[in-house]
């Protein structure tokens, strides 16, 4: 995900006793640019004093083309967006250095997508027809709220991948919420990890095909000396 034009404040940020003794509490206001379509404002509570280096986070996202939101669909859930408008995001996330937990509100309409299979490398691959039907026509909830329902709310809980950002997980968090509350909670999440895993295995494969490949010709060449001395 991609902020641009990061501005804000932090309040009471200190490592002084005295100061912690009486207020243990950091509160950072921050707005930014998210892929150059929309904005984001959050405050972030830091508990300056947690072993477990707890923070709270809320805001609210503007409204925006989903087609932008790509780029992260496709690498964390191979899945892509056709349409889609979203009209405007609010959470509010527990999290530590462990994971996080909280609500999240996903307002959006006309929301279309298609699901991919995985590609070589942990890549993307070409789109699954049949299932991208089925998920359209008996899963993904293309609007929330549906004409004459009530607005869902989608609870998310997940635990911090080693390997994300500091900013990554706050908005892993909010894009959790906005697949849950679409109906695309079953779809697996791919973490950094998984996918450098993805990665390290398929150089593996091939290394092992390129020593097996030298292996058979230093013994057809073994093989030939044998029958012919001269060869």
């Amino acid at each position: 995900m991609y902020f641009q034009n990061l501005t804000g404040n932090i309040l009471n940020l200190t490592n002084d006793s005295v100061r912690l003794a009486k207020n243990n509490h950091a509160i950072a206001n921050l707005t930014a640019l998210v892929m150059k379509t929309s904005r984001i404002k959050v405050t972030i509570n830091f508990n300056l004093t947690a072993r477990d280096a707890s923070f709270t986070y809320k805001g609210n996202v503007g409204a925006m083309n989903m087609l932008v939101l790509n780029p992260m669909a496709k690498n964390m859930g191979l899945v892509e967006i056709e349409s889609g408008q979203m009209q405007g995001t609010d959470f509010d996330i527990q999290a530590n250095m462990k994971g996080a937990s909280g609500i999240v509100h996903f307002y959006y309409k006309d929301l279309k997508i298609k699901l991919l299979k995985e590609g070589e490398n942990g890549g993307i691959g070409k789109k699954k027809g049949f299932l991208s039907f089925l998920a359209n026509s008996l899963l993904i909830e293309d609007a929330n709220p549906g004409k004459g329902a009530a607005p869902r709310t989608a609870r998310v809980t997940f635990e911090r991948t080693p390997a994300a950002s500091f900013f990554n997980l706050l908005w892993k968090g909010v894009f959790i919420g906005m697949r849950e509350t679409v109906g695309l909670g079953i779809v697996p999440v791919k973490t950094p990890e998984q996918a450098m895993e993805k990665v390290k295995d398929k150089k593996q494969e091939r290394r092992e095909k390129r020593e097996e490949r030298k292996k058979k010709r230093a013994e057809r060449k073994a093989e030939k000396k044998r029958l012919i001395p001269n060869a």
